[in-house]
């Protein structure tokens, strides 16, 4: 008995490795050949600041268990999906998708891979979805901009969640259930409404960057910090 219960968790460990490393390779392929074919698309300045707003927001997690941390950083993403091209945006989510347990070595390479990667995927397809759905800019007018980030929120969620959720249950064998109810803070209402007020954040943050320029981040940081530490009072009354 102990020794197959040996060979199940090996086989679980090796299908979690193979899920996590086609992720990667999945998300470095269709990135690596939309940039190779449009270079010009990354040559901006700008972008140079918004990996670095995003690495210093991702830095600050909301940790809701040992395994799972919930990032603040898709304001920034979205923003800059607003700002520039899905695939642009979701090459500066895979650089600027910084995480604290690198830094100290709590996390294998492969798992800050597959953070970074399936970041990407989802803000590449939240990108496409906020591109198709009208078409917009950063100079839409905002009664068409918003109802298409919103689907944008929605969408890139919901990638996160499911590549997440089937990592983990390949990982560690948790119920369905269970891993839902850790992808989220507080109660479900609150915290889609709180996800969904992120997508609004990133929504003025794009305007203002827009008209005003980078000092208009300052602006948002607060109010992201207020975020922060609201989804830790949510997790202290849980």
């Amino acid at each position: 008995m102990t020794h197959d219960s040996h060979k199940r968790g090996k086989g679980q460990s090796s299908a979690a490795r193979l899920f996590m490393a086609s992720v990667v390779l999945s998300a470095t392929l269709i990135l690596g050949i939309a940039d190779y074919s449009r270079p010009h698309d990354l040559l901006h300045l700008g972008l140079i600041f918004w990996v670095a707003v995003l690495a210093i927001v991702e830095l600050l997690p909301v940790p809701v268990s040992r395994e799972l941390h919930l990032s603040l950083g898709f304001p920034i993403r979205l923003g800059v999906t607003i700002l520039y091209p899905p695939f642009v945006a979701a090459t500066v989510a895979l650089v600027g998708s910084f995480d604290a347990r690198e830094i100290h070595r709590e996390i294998s390479p492969l798992k800050s891979a597959f953070n970074r990667s399936q970041i990407a995927l989802a803000t590449l397809v939240g990108g496409e979805a906020l591109r198709l759905a009208a078409r917009v800019s950063a100079t839409s007018r905002l009664h068409i901009l918003i109802p298409a980030a919103l689907l944008a929120t929605v969408l890139n969620y919901a990638v996160n969640v499911a590549l997440v959720a089937i990592a983990i249950r390949l990982l560690y064998r948790q119920p369905v259930a269970d891993l839902l109810r850790q992808l989220r803070v507080g109660a479900v209402s609150e915290f889609l409404l709180s996800y969904l007020a992120l997508g609004f954040i990133g929504v003025i943050l794009a305007e203002l960057y827009q008209k005003v320029g980078p000092v208009a981040v300052a602006v948002f940081i607060l109010p992201l910090m207020f975020a922060r530490q609201m989804f830790f009072r949510s997790m202290a009354l849980e």
